[in-house]
């Protein structure tokens, strides 16, 4: 073996070990952009520079599924932030990009192509109209639903899709599916408490939404659909019962006093009716039409001094937000 020949041999060895060297360092470099991007993101508020770290991240460690999830979402995140339309679509044909070299790596994982059914939504609602783009929304949202057919969240998934293209009868079978998996999932039971009333189905809807409220009383104000739906089936009291509840435990729940004013009203429960309007005008003084109805019930109940009083606020009231006003 020549002497120039064994300096090769070295060389060779000494590049290979160093590589092997670097090679091993690049998920300590990509771990440290990682965690510089979340503490941009999380501590600082600081999206453009997270996005700068964790591309660097994504930069040594390509081939890491969870980084490249991150900066996708990034990406997502920060295309809704911007306004310029333009800079929008930049990010999201990077978070398209990121998604799809997830997809690369692993064809067969639903919450991939989940992302990238969102992605195409995104380039849709913000004006790229293509018809492409809506059919691989329409095509990635059926293959994840599709590759996980007992996950309850894609099929969720592909539920929403379905009802936003209005195939109504494919939602409600879709949304059945989610809750024969998983009777906790709240969305499910709830849209199919609204469908149920747009088919005059109130029976139902009562059953969909009281279902929603055992498992969360306050999800998406459900209290309110199922007091108005058991009042519209004869069950009035339990009706009550439930918005009384509602507005003694939550006092600014808005939606909850008002829907209680309404039933009394239609009940002719005047005490109980001046009692709710005083806690209207109290906790809302905003809301002018509802001091109306009260100082009316006042009046009718001779409390003239009180009525009075309340008279002298709605006028100042509405001085106030006609001064407010702009000027014609």
């Amino acid at each position: 073996m020549t002497n120039r020949f064994k300096i090769v041999i070295f060389s060779l060895a000494v590049a290979l070990g160093a590589f092997g060297i670097w090679q091993s360092l690049l998920p300590y470099f990509a771990e440290r952009h990682y965690k510089a991007a979340t503490d941009f993101q999380n501590r600082y508020n600081d999206l453009p520079h997270a996005i700068s770290e964790m591309e660097m991240a994504v930069k040594y460690a390509p081939l890491e599924a969870f980084y490249n999830v991150i900066l996708g979402r990034m990406y997502e995140q920060y295309s809704e932030t911007v306004s310029a339309n333009a800079e929008k679509l930049i990010y999201i044909a990077k978070a398209d990009k990121a998604y799809k070299t997830l997809i690369a790596l692993d064809d067969l994982n639903p919450w991939y192509h989940n992302r990238v059914a969102a992605v195409n939504r995104l380039f849709y609602m913000n004006g790229v109209k293509d018809k492409p783009y809506a059919e691989m929304e329409d095509k990635e949202i059926r293959l994840a639903a599709k590759l996980d057919h007992n996950n309850p969240l894609f099929l969720l998934n592909l539920a929403f899709h379905e009802q936003n293209m209005l195939r109504i009868e494919a939602a409600k079978s879709l949304y059945r599916q989610v809750l024969h998996i998983d009777p906790r999932i709240n969305e499910a039971a709830f849209n199919l408490g609204v469908l149920a009333i747009q088919d005059h189905k109130l029976t139902a809807a009562y059953s969909y939404f009281l279902q929603v409220y055992r498992n969360d009383s306050q999800f998406n104000n459900v209290v309110v659909n199922l007091a108005q739906t058991a009042f519209n089936i004869g069950k009035k009291d339990e009706a009550l019962r439930l918005l009384k509840q509602q507005v003694d435990s939550h006092p600014y729940d808005f939606n909850a006093i008002v829907s209680y004013v309404e039933l009394l009203q239609r009940m002719n429960r005047g005490s109980e009716l001046l009692e709710a309007l005083e806690k209207v005008t109290l906790r809302f003084p905003e809301e002018i039409r509802y001091r109306q109805a009260y100082i009316q019930i006042l009046l009718q109940q001779h409390q003239n001094q009180k009525a009075a009083d309340q008279i002298r606020i709605l006028n100042s009231l509405q001085h106030t937000q006609q001064s407010a006003l702009p000027n014609q």
